[in-house]
């Protein structure tokens, strides 16, 4: 197994832990087959984040990067951020207010 195999198996199995991971990798290696499918771990592992824990949203995303990969990443980007981003970036604000408070 691949580095890029293990990461893909690994985020299936945290993003669908009530689902068996043989299939869905399975079906996101559909990414990669043609000389066009650029990047195709960054953009599998981006698909598995896009679907937001449900499983049935992988066919639809895959067909957004078939027809243009980089849809798939800015969709991504512009995604808003999960509950660790936001606990961390509260954590920070929190500091600051507290290094500004000691002044």
């Amino acid at each position: 197994m691949t580095e890029a195999d293990a990461a893909l198996v690994t985020a299936l199995r945290r993003h669908f832990p009530d689902h068996d991971p043989v299939p869905l990798a399975a079906m996101l290696r559909g990414y990669g087959e043609q000389p066009h499918h650029h990047e195709p771990a960054r953009v599998r592992l981006a698909i598995i984040e896009l679907c937001h824990g449900d499983p049935a949203r992988l066919p639809a995303w895959l067909a957004v990067a078939k027809e243009d990969y980089r849809d798939v990443l800015a969709a991504l980007s512009a995604a808003p951020p999960g509950a660790a981003e936001v606990e961390q970036d509260l954590a920070m604000v929190r500091r600051l207010i507290d290094t500004w408070g000691q002044r």
